[in-house]
């Protein structure tokens, strides 16, 4: 039961049958408030959510669980952790939202241990969702970090294989002319050879340094690129999970609103019994099957059923729910007058020519196709034209009827040279025996036409 209208819903301290209350309003649909659809979805996406922040909370937990232990038991440990944390946050969450906006918070005060019970409640899911929030922030955000740093982290090794090998066989070149001796001494000319190649080396040791000072910083400019581009990733880790714990707090909100809303449109529901069904109807007598419902007319308005049947449920009807036949209302003995459509042949003529002139004009458009267009141009002419086998087709404006023909005519002198195979002679010969339909008809009756063709 709800509170009474004199009492507010937060003042209110009743917590009967609060189980089978959110049953029925997790069942309960009505057209004429939304609060059942935003209710349905606000707990798929509340689930969806938790699914999320359960995985990054599940990752945060078993990487750092497996640092000091074997894998298996950070793998079990981090499921059972996180499934505590994510359910918690769930269950109890909707539970202590739910009291004070099904119960109010009267129901809250009411005794020390409803009162110890709900706080209980409510700091064990300031608790989980404190956890929750570090892992999905800030354990997230070093999972992250770690798992990218270990993905992109390089060894510099310098490329220096080609000065490598310029100065092996410089040395080369070295060793081989040592070796060109006259009685014991190198020869003058192995000498000066041996001088030459020393300085070569020189140079290239240079080189080398030089490269690998230049290779060193190229690959220390990448590695802060890399870097920073990780920390990116870690800040957007971060701000995700986040946000979707904010999120979750205002969906237990919205969820537990909606509940309160549905539960006023339940307890505003008369209550109904249904009699068990049987394979033999009872007889009835005439006046038992139909019974008028009548109303109390105050200040010109109804108010309500004043006899025993209840007003129907607003919204879906269950199976077993009687119907209600209306109040009978007397029928006038004048027939009354049929509603027919209006022929208005002026108006289909006005129709028809605003379509050929938005787009008669249109092949200067550089980007328009003129094949649709000469589309467009004749189902306008055709929209008309179908109608002029109808002996009622008379227009009464006789400069309008005129005004078509020209528009008709100028359109087909422009596009003839544009797309010939659609506006051809066949095709206006056609179009003008049918208008001579029209114009025949029109003589009959003395309409006047001005000749603006």
């Amino acid at each position: 039961m709800a509170s009474t209208p004199s009492t507010p819903w937060w003042k209110s301290d009743t917590t009967a049958n609060r189980a089978a209350r959110a049953a029925q309003i997790a069942n309960y649909r009505d057209e004429s408030t939304a609060a059942d659809e935003v209710l349905i979805w606000t707990r798929r996406i509340l689930w969806f959510s938790l699914f999320f922040t359960g995985a990054l909370c599940w990752v945060s937990y078993e990487h750092f669980l497996a640092r000091f232990t074997e894998p298996i038991v950070a793998i079990v440990a981090a499921t059972l952790v996180t499934l505590v944390i994510e359910l918690g946050k769930a269950k109890l969450g909707i539970y202590a939202v739910r009291i004070p906006f099904l119960d109010g918070f009267g129901a809250i005060w009411r005794t020390v241990e409803s009162t110890f019970m709900w706080l209980g409640v409510l700091v064990f899911t300031v608790v989980v969702f404190w956890m929750s929030v570090y892992n999905s922030t800030k354990g997230a955000e070093r999972f992250s970090l770690s798992t990218s740093r270990a993905r992109t982290e390089r060894v510099f090794a310098p490329n220096t294989a080609d000065l490598d090998a310029q100065i092996t066989d410089a040395q080369k070149r070295i060793d081989t002319a040592n070796k060109n001796t006259w009685k014991g001494v190198v020869s003058y000319e192995s000498q000066k050879a041996v001088t030459a190649e020393s300085r070569t080396i020189q140079k290239l040791q240079g080189q080398k340094e030089a490269l690998i000072a230049k290779q060193r910083e190229d690959f220390e400019r990448s590695r802060s690129f890399t870097d920073q581009d990780n920390g990116n990733t870690g800040s957007m880790v971060l701000a995700i999970g986040g946000f979707l714990e904010l999120l979750q707090i205002i969906l237990l909100i919205v969820s537990g609103a909606c509940e309160r809303v549905l539960d006023r449109k339940i307890a505003q529901q008369p209550a109904t019994s249904s009699p068990a069904p049987s394979s033999t109807r009872p007889a009835t007598t005439s006046a038992q099957q139909f019974q008028p419902i009548h109303y109390q007319h105050i200040n010109g308005q109804h108010s309500g059923p004043q006899n025993s049947i209840e007003r129907p449920r607003i919204g879906f009807q269950q199976a077993g729910t009687p119907q209600y036949a209306p109040e009978s209302v007397a029928q006038p003995a004048t027939p009354v007058a049929q509603i027919r459509t209006t022929f208005d042949p002026d108006a289909i003529l006005r129709l028809s020519r605003s379509s050929i002139l938005k787009d008669w004009k249109n092949d200067t458009n550089q980007h328009a196709n003129t094949q649709s267009i000469a589309k467009r141009l004749i189902n306008a002419v055709n929209d008309a034209l179908k109608h002029f086998d109808n002996p009622d087709f008379l227009p009464e404006n006789g400069q309008g009827w005129s005004e078509w023909m020209s528009v008709v005519v100028e359109m087909y002198c422009r596009w003839r040279a544009i797309e010939p195979e659609v506006f051809s002679e066949d095709y206006i010969n056609t179009l003008w025996v049918e208008i001579n339909k029209v114009n025949a008809r029109l003589k009959a009756v003395q309409i006047p036409i001005e000749n603006h063709v």
